[in-house]
């Protein structure tokens, strides 16, 4: 009977390392100019959805829903527009080019592209954003109470939704990579 106390725990070891692997991994990278300015930090999904419930920031409620207050559209105006957008077909929907600044957004499958250029003198110095989100996160975060956005559902969503790069940021002396694979560490 002693011997016997081992296989449950195998067991449930097994299983636990078997749920953590398949668990999406949210990654951020920052690489600065310099080689020595370097951040990584690498998060099970499932570990950022237990502890958004933790923050004590005033900006979130204890369900993991955030208030939009300085936004001048109403949450159902933004909820119909997404939708809208979603049921659309693909294509690019807004393009905004000035001596400056290229903005492009677009939908292409199930994904809205944002992409912002603010060009400068020095083409080194451009600053850059891509944003790729999932229609289905837009639509888990626009699921919370009118005005709140439900970061909880879109966390869960993101999970549900597979790997995949969300935001890649470059503006000359530092780039920002946002993304969600299978993996414990990034590149």
């Amino acid at each position: 009977m002693k011997r016997t106390w081992w296989a449950p725990v195998a067991l449930a070891l097994l299983t636990a390392g078997t749920a953590l692997a398949a668990d999406p991994w949210l990654h951020v990278r920052v690489d600065g100019k310099h080689d020595d300015e370097r951040v990584r930090v690498n998060v099970p999904l499932s570990l950022v959805e237990a502890l958004l419930p933790l923050l004590e920031d005033s900006d979130f409620a204890f369900d993991g829903r955030i208030r939009i207050d300085d936004v001048d559209v109403d949450h159902e105006d933004l909820a119909n527009f997404l939708k809208a957008v979603r049921d659309a077909q693909d294509g690019v929907y807004v393009t905004v080019e000035d001596g400056h600044d290229h903005v492009r957004v677009a939908k292409e499958g199930k994904y809205l592209h944002v992409e912002v250029t603010e060009r400068r003198r020095d083409p080194d110095d451009a600053e850059t954003a891509r944003i790729r989100v999932p229609m289905r996160v837009i639509d888990a975060l626009l699921s919370g109470n009118e005005g709140e956005l439900d970061v909880m559902a879109g966390i869960r969503a993101l999970g549900e939704e597979g790997e995949g790069e969300i935001v890649a940021v470059s503006d000359g002396d530092s780039e920002v990579r946002v993304w969600v694979d299978q993996k414990p560490e990034s590149d």
